[in-house]
């Protein structure tokens, strides 16, 4: 989308944001594939109204919205009550990249149900989007406190 891509007609985050929340229950799916995209990662906390939004994308009925909205969680960084639940519920979608995503945002937030996950999405292609990113968050993940018998 145009107001994902940059800031060129002066619009501030703010106004992007509000713009992408907008279209969250627009009725043509490939509105609602967009609205990821138009969203900011915070680097602290997200406001609720946007966990909200990206919550229920991730229920989308469109698969393709869910695996957008899979990716944006998975690599948000900030404190979001709920993200953990939201991507373990996406384990099981029908699209293999958004079970990659899913599995790859419980890792970095240090979440055991990544293993499994992982070990079910097998075999990973650790050369290939975006199974590099799922294995490079599982590598962190092992280095952690949590041991696992299993090696990827």
């Amino acid at each position: 989308s145009g107001l994902s891509e940059g800031d060129d007609d002066g619009a501030r985050d703010d106004e992007i944001d509000a713009v992408g929340l907008a279209y969250v229950g627009h009725p043509d799916p490939q509105v609602r594939l967009e609205v990821p995209e138009t969203l900011r990662r915070e680097a602290e906390r997200v406001p609720p109204e946007k966990l909200d939004a990206l919550y229920a994308l991730a229920r989308d009925p469109d698969s393709g919205v869910r695996e957008r909205a899979a990716h944006w969680l998975a690599s948000c960084r900030a404190q979001a009550p709920g993200i953990a639940d939201v991507l373990a519920g996406l384990l099981d979608d029908e699209r293999r990249d958004t079970r990659v995503h899913a599995a790859h945002g419980l890792a970095e937030l240090g979440d055991p149900r990544c293993v499994e996950a992982a070990r079910r999405l097998r075999p990973l292609d650790v050369d290939g989007w975006p199974d590099s990113s799922l294995v490079r968050a599982m590598w962190r993940y092992k280095e952690g406190d949590v041991k696992t018998s299993d090696s990827l």
